[in-house]
């Protein structure tokens, strides 16, 4: 049975946890703990973190994280991880700054284990890689067993917010004493309805809006169209990602106008997000840059950049080392459904290359095919080979900055011509 629409009310009467920032910033440390927020899953950490990071600065607080890109005080980065988080820490205690967010990496907390109690706030992105058999999967065990590692370190007073369109992570979460809070692209996914039937607070999609509430009261944040991240919803990975940052956001007291200028300003750029996808958009064409991975992954980035294959594409294709072997295949049949081209570079492994260009062929019409030495000369390749309309999509291993440069140089070119 499906939960009842909730009844609209104004923003300031919907308040998930905390009514303002001040108060959950002294109760995290009335409950001896530190006005953290730890952000784990297997993928969409960053981005979820670099939103409530707008979020913060937005409101003027104060801030440190600890990211890929190591740890930074007020934007700043600092010498060594270690000793820079613990510098943060130190602040963070001395009330110099407001707020610390913190990655959780499946591979660090499976090693090292995570203090109990230590986070006030703790976010779980999801956990399951979408493989064809989920239960087999060594990657998902693992993350399986890290995620309720993550649980046991939320303090009892404290919350956590779950991808409720993940059933490991809603899974794992129900082991958590701390309050619960589901996210959902759609009202009515039935894990958010058990949820909201059991007096839960989530964040959800309905009819193409943003929502905040309960089972009886609920507030309307913003479309999620008017969000750029989700690309008009079609970055639907995206649009989980906002919905867990505005439940971060609304559960730790930040303000919805806030929130709403954040998300309305914020963009995805390298300098602060290298692994996720980074969008240029030129007057003749879209550039795209991600992280090569695994054909599940790189199914969603498609649908987001080049809807239904309507545009003629252009695909650059780094290290297929960077992958598992089992995933190649996939990934090439994934790249072949879309007409245009793809260029690979480097040296690659005879095995996986054969696996690649299997995939690519095992379309009806598959794009012309070229292999090149290096990122470079495949990249230069792309662009010439590019037409009004095309999307150029570029996979890239280890580092992104070239690839970032050449596409910067290339609409700078194109903007003086």
């Amino acid at each position: 049975m499906l939960v009842a629409d909730p009844v609209l009310v104004a923003a300031r009467d919907v308040s998930l946890v905390h009514n303002s920032f001040r108060s959950w910033q002294r109760d995290s440390v009335l409950n001896g703990s530190l006005p953290m927020i730890g952000i784990a899953g297997t993928r969409g950490k960053s981005t979820v973190l670099r939103l409530v990071e707008e979020m913060l600065v937005t409101m003027h607080l104060r801030r440190a994280t600890w990211t890929d890109l190591g740890v930074q005080i007020q934007g700043r980065r600092q010498r060594g991880e270690i000793a820079g988080w613990r510098h943060a820490l130190t602040r963070l205690s001395e009330g110099s700054i407001d707020v610390a967010l913190q990655e959780l990496d499946w591979a660090t907390v499976n090693a090292a284990g995570l203090p109990a109690g230590t986070y006030p706030v703790l976010v779980l992105t999801g956990l399951r890689d979408l493989a064809e058999n989920p239960e087999k999967s060594p990657a998902l065990q693992y993350a399986v067993r890290a995620a309720y590692t993550c649980v046991g370190a939320v303090h009892h007073d404290g919350f956590m917010v779950v991808n409720g369109d993940d059933y490991y992570a809603v899974d794992a979460a129900a082991n958590c004493d701390a309050t619960v809070i589901l996210v959902s692209k759609s009202f009515q996914a039935p894990l958010l309805q058990q949820h909201l039937a059991d007096g839960g607070s989530a964040v959800w999609v309905r009819n193409g809006s943003i929502w905040v509430g309960d089972r009886q009261h609920a507030t309307k944040i913003i479309r999620v169209s008017d969000v750029p991240l989700t690309m008009d919803g079609e970055a639907t990975f995206n649009v989980t990602n906002v919905l867990l940052a505005i439940a971060v956001g609304r559960g730790i007291g930040l303000d919805v106008p806030s929130i709403v200028q954040a998300l309305q300003r914020f963009r995805a750029a390298w300098h602060i997000l290298p692994a996720s996808m980074n969008v240029y958009e030129a007057d003749s064409y879209r550039a795209v840059i991600d992280q090569l991975g695994p054909g599940w992954v790189i199914k969603s980035v498609l649908r987001a950049v080049n809807p239904n294959a309507e545009r003629r594409q252009v695909t650059v294709v780094g290290d297929l080392d960077w992958i598992a072997a089992e995933d190649v295949f996939e990934l090439g049949r994934q790249l072949g459904r879309y007409h245009g081209a793809v260029v690979i570079h480097g040296e690659q492994d005879p095995d996986r290359m054969a696996d690649f260009r299997r995939g690519l062929s095992a379309n009806q019409y598959p794009p012309l095919f070229s292999w090149l030495p290096t990122e470079r000369r495949a990249i230069n390749r792309a662009f010439k080979s590019l037409k009004k309309g095309d999307v150029l999509l570029i996979l890239t291993t280890r580092d992104s900055s070239a690839a970032h440069r050449a596409v910067r140089r290339h609409i700078a070119r194109e903007d003086h011509e």
